[in-house]
């Protein structure tokens, strides 16, 4: 081996390797250099003897072994013998068909420069990994040279795919292709400035779930000039909070402050309206009062339905409000018997005062001995719609007309459905949709009413109602139900229209228990004698 021309230049040893780099011979010099024996060497692949802890080295052999055609590979790497570490220089020359691996060990003694230098780098690496920002270094071209743990927890770069990439996947690598993020892809006009520009530059962007601001540093060397940058991210999510937080903190003291110039402004125009208020509060409660006096005065009185021939009848209205929009009549004439319960929408007085019409337009067509149910509902209508149109033209009615004689109940207009228990508490439930349209909302509704015949055998009971029976809600948000009512007067058939009527309304009440009633509650109950 020393009549190898290149035994006089290596100063650290020799080894012979084979075309796939395992060593099968070792210099004495080696040996000694190293402090090994040839047995502990002889068999092992090459880059068996690289230290894990020097990545960059590692990575530097296997990228320039993959483009070597001719010379030297030349490089510093750390050589992990025995436990221990060196820094050397190793040239790597192809001969026919084996290797010469030349090994120079730089550090020889304690105060070799070398080493001083070995030893700062590592206390450096040390600083860099335990580092809680983010740091990288970047080569020239803005390759991925060193990086610690916390950029590449913080970065995340993913592959085309979306798959995560590795710590090795990233070395070498183009920082500014890694990532999408066109705020952070604008760190390469700072990084090209950096060529030409030896200043510190800076820059705050968003990426993923942080805020970061990122420091970019250019690196010259004497000789080289510009080889690169520090690249250090610092994560700044709890500062950009606490702005943030102070930010909207100070605007909405602002507009508190405003509110309150507001408030103190208007001050003065509530005191005022409140005086005007109470006025018309006193003015509008009188008034309310009477409308609701009117409306339980045109109610039929119990001595007027129990005059009623053939039919035994018991009714009852709990308004929601100071006046209710439910109504419900029984009028007797020559024989025949209408009976009627609508349901304005809303509550209050425009709905008391809508009911009151209702109840005088057909009082007076049924004086007028109008007998036709489609001509009585269409008159009917034209009459309430003018007024509605004058009042508010969003209320609108939803009212039954039932016409009775001897045994006979004939159905007509919308409103819920009639529910008719036989004698022996069989339930049937007449659908009164197609049997109207609701009275104000169009001026001609004839084309809608039709009439449904129900004939009646002695026992048998009829219920008429309005929603705020079956809608009634319980502290749970629960209806009452249409089922509900129609099984409890099923079980109670056989007795009288009072007993049946009071029955449901404790039943309803019940139900309701300390909530406020949200609608009128109005009930009507017919019985065939």
């Amino acid at each position: 081996m020393k009549d190898c021309p290149l035994y006089a230049v290596y100063t650290g040893g020799m080894l012979v390797l084979d075309d796939s780099l395992n060593i099968f011979n070792v210099t004495p010099e080696f040996c000694e250099h190293f402090a090994c024996t040839p047995q502990s060497i002889v068999g092992k692949p090459l880059d068996s003897l690289f230290s894990r802890k020097d990545k960059r080295g590692r990575f530097l052999f296997h990228e320039k072994l993959s483009q070597y055609k001719k010379g030297f590979l030349d490089l510093t790497i750390v050589i992990l013998v025995n436990q221990n570490e060196f820094i050397s220089r190793l040239r790597l020359i192809k001969r026919d068909k084996e290797w010469l691996a030349i090994f120079e060990n730089i550090l020889a003694e304690d105060d070799d420069l070398f080493r001083e230098f070995y030893l700062g780098q590592e206390r450096w690496t040390s600083i860099v990994r335990n580092s809680s920002e983010g740091i990288a270094i970047l080569d020239s071209e803005g390759r991925l040279v060193e990086f610690n743990s916390r950029f590449f927890e913080i970065m995340q770069f993913r592959s085309v795919h979306g798959v995560l990439l590795n710590e090795s996947a990233l070395l070498n690598k183009h920082l500014f292709n890694l990532s999408d993020n066109e705020q952070f892809n604008l760190a390469k006009k700072y990084f090209d400035k950096a060529k030409t520009n030896k200043r510190k530059s800076y820059q705050e962007i968003q990426h993923l779930s942080y805020y970061l601001r990122l420091e970019i540093t250019p690196i010259y060397l004497p000789v080289k000039g510009f080889s690169g940058c520090s690249f250090v991210i610092k994560d700044i999510t709890h500062q950009k909070q606490l702005e943030f937080m102070a930010q909207q903190l100070q605007q909405k003291n602002q507009e508190l402050e405003l509110q309150k110039q507001e408030l103190q402004a208007a001050h003065q125009k509530i005191t005022t309206l409140n005086q005007k208020l109470r006025q018309e509060n006193l003015r509008l409660s009188s008034e309310i009062e009477v409308t609701k006096k009117l409306q339980q005065m045109i109610l039929p009185k119990q001595e007027e339905l129990d005059l009623v021939e053939g039919l035994d009848i018991a009714g009852f209205m709990q308004p929601a409000d100071e006046v209710g929009g439910d109504y419900y009549d029984v009028i007797q004439q020559n024989g025949n018997v209408k009976i009627s319960i609508g349901d304005v929408t809303g509550h209050g007085l425009e709905s008391g005062v809508l009911m009151l019409m209702t109840q005088t337009a057909v009082r007076t067509l049924q004086e007028s001995e109008e007998t036709n149910p489609v001509r009585f509902l269409d008159i009917l209508n034209r009459t309430i719609y003018s007024n509605i149109q004058r009042i508010n033209p969003y209320k609108n009615i939803t009212l039954a007309v039932l016409d009775y004689a001897n045994g006979t109940l004939g159905v007509s207009g919308q409103h819920e459905d009639v529910i008719v228990v036989r004698n022996g508490g069989k339930v049937e439930r007449i659908n009164t949709t197609y049997l109207g349209f609701p009275l104000g909302l169009e001026e001609e509704i004839s084309e809608f009413i039709a009439q449904e015949k129900i004939e009646l055998n002695s026992g048998d009971v009829v219920v008429l109602y309005t929603d705020g029976v079956t809608e009634a809600y319980n502290s749970q948000r629960q209806q009452y139900g249409l089922e509900r009512l129609c099984e409890i007067v099923s079980r109670n058939y056989q007795k009288s229209t009072q007993e049946i009527r009071q029955v449901v309304i404790d039943d309803v009440r019940r139900h309701i228990g300390k909530q406020k009633v949200a609608d009128d509650i109005t009930l009507v109950i017919l019985k065939q004698k």
